[in-house]
């Protein structure tokens, strides 16, 4: 009894891990959108304080870019209302960039202002010149999207880095060229890589959820082991190792799917975005197949080669787990290998296998 319930603990554990882990990738790529445009070529525009340029120079960079078809935008990152708070300045009207940049946001006021002074940001504020309130599935950015004529205007900083986005690449080189007559042929322009999720944040994703798949998989073959006895009636009764899956699980899955089925309700409360319950639905359907196939394996490997005498001793269950967790411990250092920075993380979580292969053996 101990085991089962430590057995639907953990799949809660696991269905709540990749609950969070979904919400925090929306959540990146949410963020992300505010960096870089999908299926648009990307550079960086450095445009060096030591130069002398006046503001007309910078009127006819925005014209230029409006011409030629470019999104270009700066950042500028300050401490406001004690919070660090992200300033983006693009080239175009700051409704065409949200749509551009597809983000989600809500229309805060339709009174008719001058495009180059209203903004849009992630925090509602009692300024009148906020007019679209932008969507934040956590709650935890703080964005705002402004005109650059409004920098322009407000003698902002002008210099430093501007990031390009353009998709025709004629007109990139033409639009270089024109710029170039303004700012000179020192002006330093470099092509840079799409980078919409960072590598290492997809590897720990993997990570955790293959360690957790693999804690899962040594708890089955636990609790299947411990039911040897009904594994030998059921044999001697002709059922193969499916049909005995069938017997096994038959309350799991009515586990798992009221359990997908609350979650998915938490979520579609939480998310602003519901067209992503869908693509949650799919990943839930996922882990219970995954489930049940884990399942189906720790039946074969109780079952496999075993005569009915040897299952109802229980013979040669501890070498097999031995060598199965023997095989985890393969796999892990293999992922290892693709991420050193993942050392530590790699020790918690062999940690926490130790620790639960011996309470398993205590309960048993």
């Amino acid at each position: 009894m101990k085991l089962q319930y430590l057995r639907k603990v953990y799949i809660i554990f696991i269905f709540l891990l990749v609950s969070i882990l979904l919400v925090i990738n929306l959540d990146l790529k949410e963020k992300n959108k505010f960096i870089n445009l999908n299926n648009y070529n990307r550079a960086t525009l450095t445009i060096d304080y030591n130069q002398k340029y006046n503001n007309d120079d910078f009127y006819k960079l925005i014209t230029l870019s409006q011409k030629y078809n470019i999104l270009l935008t700066k950042i500028e990152t300050r401490y406001q209302d004690q919070k660090l708070t992200n300033l983006i300045y693009v080239s175009i009207d700051v409704q065409d960039a949200l749509k551009l940049m597809n983000l989600k946001y809500e229309v805060l006021s339709n009174k008719t202002e001058d495009s180059s002074n209203i903004y849009a940001a992630t925090k509602k504020s009692n300024d009148k010149l906020l007019k679209y309130k932008l969507d934040d599935i956590l709650h935890n950015d703080n964005f705002a999207i402004f005109s650059f004529k409004k920098l322009i205007d407000n003698q902002g900083y002008l210099f430093s880095d501007y990031q390009i986005f353009y998709e025709n690449e004629q007109e990139y080189i033409e639009y270089i060229n024109q710029i170039k007559e303004i700012f000179g042929d020192d002006l330093k322009v470099n092509i840079q890589e799409q980078n919409i999720q960072s590598s290492n944040e997809i590897l720990i994703s993997l990570l955790i959820l293959i360690i957790a798949g693999l804690f899962y998989l040594i708890i089955e073959v636990f609790s299947i082991y411990n039911i040897s006895k009904k594994l030998v009636i059921m044999k001697l009764l002709g059922f193969s190792n499916f049909m005995i899956l069938k017997k096994v699980v038959k309350k799991d899955v009515i586990f798992y799917i009221s359990l997908s089925m609350l979650l998915i309700i938490i979520d579609f409360i939480i998310i602003p975005y519901k067209a992503n319950i869908f693509s949650f639905i799919i990943i839930y359907v996922l882990i219970i197949l995954i489930f049940l196939g884990l399942s189906y394996l720790s039946i074969h490997i109780i079952c496999y080669k075993k005569s009915m005498i040897e299952l109802l001793k229980n013979k040669l269950i501890i070498s097999k787990l031995i060598k199965l967790c023997g095989a985890f411990k393969i796999i892990i250092n293999s992922l290892l290998l693709f991420s050193l920075p993942l050392f530590l993380l790699f020790l918690l979580l062999l940690f926490l296998l130790l620790l639960l292969l011996l309470l398993l053996f205590l309960l048993l």
